[in-house]
């Protein structure tokens, strides 16, 4: 479904406040980038394809349960862990549209109320399990080989070290470099 310019500006002017401050907000635009540079979705037709979407699912055209399929769709450079990783961190950016109370980490909440409340859960079980199999996913890469880790598997290995003339001019105290067939170049005296 291609959602035109003139839906998104009436769904904005029908949105409630929740949906307005993640639409429109500079925080949430802020949050947004943030989430954008951590997968790398920020050269700028990326990042308009992802605020799109993101914005989409925030006026409503898009249910959350849509997200994987919209990111496959729209932003299939994002596979695999990544873009489990990616959909959860949209539905905790898009969390307060399921519970308007909830304020994010880092955000000024509102002035509470004087009535002492029982204490909320803002944790979410779909998510947390979303998040455990990204977790595991993760653990499966292979990790990337690098010189301190060679050197951690070699501490037990010994080590040789020689001289520019112990390899052009062996002396006799010192093995020969090679026990196998040899080039002579002086083979005509």
């Amino acid at each position: 479904m291609e959602i035109t310019k003139t839906q998104r500006e009436q769904a904005e002017e029908r949105a409630s406040e929740v949906q307005l401050r993640l639409y429109a907000e500079p925080e949430a635009g802020e949050q947004l980038w943030n989430i954008a540079r951590k997968f790398s979705l920020t050269e700028r037709n990326t990042y308009y394809t992802f605020s799109q979407l993101v914005g989409d699912v925030v006026l409503g055209f898009y249910k959350q349960s849509d997200i994987d399929a919209l990111i496959a769709n729209k932003l299939p450079q994002v596979q695999g862990a990544q873009r489990i990783s990616l959909e959860a961190d949209i539905k905790i950016f898009l969390y307060p549209l399921t519970d308007p109370t909830y304020v994010a980490p880092g955000v000024t909440a509102p002035e509470a109320p004087s009535v002492p409340s029982a204490p909320q859960s803002t944790a979410r079980p779909e998510l947390s399990a979303e998040i455990k199999e990204a977790e595991r996913e993760l653990e499966e890469v292979q990790s990337i080989r690098t010189m301190a880790s060679d050197m951690k598997e070699a501490q037990h290995m010994p080590t040789y070290t020689s001289s520019q003339d112990d390899l052009i001019r062996p002396s006799t105290t010192s093995a020969p470099l090679s026990t196998g067939p040899r080039w002579e170049t002086d083979s005509h005296s």
